[in-house]
């Protein structure tokens, strides 16, 4: 699938550029647990717009149907229990997901700490439908075997 090519170079980067890079995948690490904790797309639902949802996604309450990443919270939260067969409930496929994600962020972040960064190569960018068909099978096994309630 992949040629014998390198799919990704690591070059230096300035230290302001590296602060950057910390200070952002922070504040993205903040966002989501927060968003995981206290879910406010469900309390704006609730208390702003007085539309009753299951669990704040858009998608599944006005169109009752499960977005991809539905279920990830709360499975993020069985996780952090030790629970991996609730966390399949949740979202079948988020065990594969938070791997990958994990592994994605903690490489970009051990990289700015030694103020360095991954280059992804155009042999990789070509492979650009590799992530949206995992992001597809994720959406189809949510909505069939996902549980949101």
């Amino acid at each position: 699938m992949f040629n014998r090519g390198r799919c990704f170079s690591v070059r230096e980067i300035s230290p302001a550029e590296s602060n950057r890079i910390i200070l952002l995948l922070l504040i993205l690490l903040v966002f989501s647990l927060l968003n995981i904790y206290f879910n406010p797309m469900k309390l704006i639902f609730r208390d702003i717009l007085s539309v009753e949802t299951i669990n704040g996604c858009p998608l599944l309450t006005f169109a009752g149907i499960a977005c991809p990443s539905c279920g990830l919270g709360r499975s993020f939260s069985c996780l952090t229990d030790l629970d991996l067969r609730g966390s399949i409930y949740r979202n079948p496929l988020s065990p594969v997901f938070f791997l990958i994600s994990g592994f994605i962020y903690s490489a970009i972040f051990i990289l700015a700490l030694f103020r360095k960064k991954a280059v992804l190569s155009e042999n990789l960018r070509r492979h650009w439908y590799i992530p949206v068909i995992f992001i597809l099978v994720m959406w189809l096994l949510n909505i069939f075997y996902g549980h949101h309630q």
